[in-house]
């Protein structure tokens, strides 16, 4: 509860595969609270952890997305709800490129994990 998570990803596949994971948390933090606010309105706690379905199953096991896309980059299922720290990737100026030239391809992307 409250931990941070940093990543450093060197390769653009890399940092893909980041973006589309904090995405994901994102998006689970969003269900969570509407999850909350529903259940406040019909008296349930509103606990629960979202669960995907079968039809949702079949589709993360052949690699494709909720919308039956082919997705570059699979979902993963257990993804904790997460707020971004950082909208956009956090890359080196130009003073840490002339010093490091292999920086010049890092990014850095953080979030922290949230629970309703």
């Amino acid at each position: 509860e409250g931990g941070r998570l940093g990543v450093i990803s060197f390769h653009s596949l890399e940092d893909r595969r980041v973006k589309w994971i904090f995405k994901q948390g994102e998006s689970e933090a969003a269900k969570l609270r509407k999850r909350e606010e529903s259940a406040a309105s019909d008296g349930d706690d509103g606990r629960g952890r979202y669960r995907v379905s079968d039809a949702e199953l079949a589709l993360m096991d052949k690699g494709m997305g909720l919308d039956g896309i082919k997705s570059a980059v699979p979902l993963v299922q257990d993804v904790p709800a997460v707020r971004l720290l950082t909208k956009r990737p956090i890359v080196p100026c130009a003073d840490e490129v002339l010093s490091n030239s292999r920086s010049r391809s890092a990014k850095l992307r953080a979030c922290v994990r949230v629970t309703c």
